[in-house]
């Protein structure tokens, strides 16, 4: 990604830079210049290139509208409910984070989750007497990401 907005910074620097020394004939000095074609390609691809660097940014906004937040099937919530933290540390973007809630909810048992890629957390509330919190990491694991409960310690 460096390289590329490397690259731009050239390609806008040798577009819009002002030529050395005078120019004897006027449309010599004009077509020298660029053309307009170039100048629109050039900032169609700086929109682009912005664009796919930005990709982690609203990955998860899209995300989210496309799945919807309860993507799952709703669930009673009863005495049996526990809570478990996890920590998911090798979350790369907001959509892991939505792909990930989205697995959890389809899972029997489990009454709501919430995965947050900011904090690299989710909290699972569950159902004790139909899944165990050893299950609710291993359907963490099963979608490409290590789940590791967070412990009292690691809350505060």
């Amino acid at each position: 990604m460096g390289v590329t907005f490397v690259l731009l910074g050239i390609a806008w620097y040798l577009t819009y830079r002002k030529p050395r020394g005078g120019c004897a004939d006027e449309a010599a000095c004009s077509s020298k210049r660029g053309a307009m074609g170039d100048k629109m390609i050039l900032w169609a691809g700086t929109v682009l290139a912005v664009t796919l660097a930005a990709v982690p940014l609203y990955a998860g906004a899209v995300a989210r509208l496309l799945h919807g937040e309860n993507a799952g099937p709703a669930r009673a919530a009863g005495a049996n409910v526990a809570t478990l933290a996890v920590k998911i540390t090798e979350m790369d973007c907001a959509a892991c984070a939505v792909n990930i809630q989205r697995a959890l909810s389809k899972q029997d048992g489990i009454v709501r989750a919430e995965v947050v890629f900011k904090t690299k957390q989710g909290m699972i509330e569950y159902d004790r007497a139909k899944i165990s919190p050893e299950k609710v990491i291993r359907a963490v694991d099963e979608t490409g990401f290590k789940a590791e409960p967070i412990t009292r310690l690691e809350k505060q």
